[in-house]
């Protein structure tokens, strides 16, 4: 059985997506042990010719919408193919330490916990840090150990496609607990687009409350 499953969405980051998948490839956590799902959103760049090389590879299903679903519609499209009891979002243009699944899921899995995230460092293009950042006082969308049932239990993630993750932060925050490790583990991509496609803020999330 499956421990983790590794959640990737994508929408027309081909510049990117190999670096996150061969990240996630490379993981102090047994190959049979977890998987990785990647759902393309109809991109219109060439991610799809390189998802292609990847699928049906270790322990890799890459899923194709026929149309673009939104953030929300393409993850929950992928929670309905998890086989792991503990789900984690990695978004396609970021990456992660080795000891990602390793460290998240030991912390997990001996203290029950709802959900975990990591603190993270915002890197840019050329992978260079430019600031550690902690996970509770400065949240992301990504990067969060979440257990399954609990995250079925509060609905998924929402089909608005603004705010999506907020929105579910908000509604698991009301019925569980999510719990912190001070270690660096997520490598964020800071770009104009993640302005709106991962990150928020405590401002941001208290003003949906």
């Amino acid at each position: 059985m499956k421990k983790v499953s590794i959640l990737i969405t994508n929408y027309n980051y081909a510049r990117y997506i190999n670096r996150c998948i061969r990240s996630c490839l490379d993981q102090n956590f047994k190959k049979d042990e977890y998987e990785i799902i990647i759902i393309d959103d109809k991109s219109n760049d060439n991610s799809c010719s390189q998802l292609n090389y990847w699928n049906n590879k270790d322990n890799i299903r890459v899923i194709f919408n026929e149309e673009n679903l939104g953030l929300g519609n393409s993850c929950n499209r992928g929670l309905s193919e998890c086989r792991s009891p503990y789900v984690v979002r990695v978004d396609a243009d970021d990456y992660i330490n080795e000891n990602f699944l390793l460290f998240l899921y030991s912390h997990a899995h001996h203290n029950k916990s709802h959900a975990i995230a990591c603190d993270y460092v915002e890197v840019n293009f050329n992978e260079e840090i430019l600031a550690r950042k902690n996970a509770k006082e400065h949240p992301i969308a990504c990067g969060i150990l979440f257990r399954l049932d609990c995250l079925e239990f509060v609905g998924g993630y929402s089909t608005q496609r603004v705010g999506e993750e907020i929105e579910l932060r908000d509604r698991f925050d009301k019925h569980f607990n999510v719990e912190y490790l001070n270690l660096p583990l997520y490598k964020y991509l800071k770009h104009e687009k993640s302005l709106t496609s991962g990150g928020f803020d405590t401002a941001e999330i208290n003003s949906i409350q």
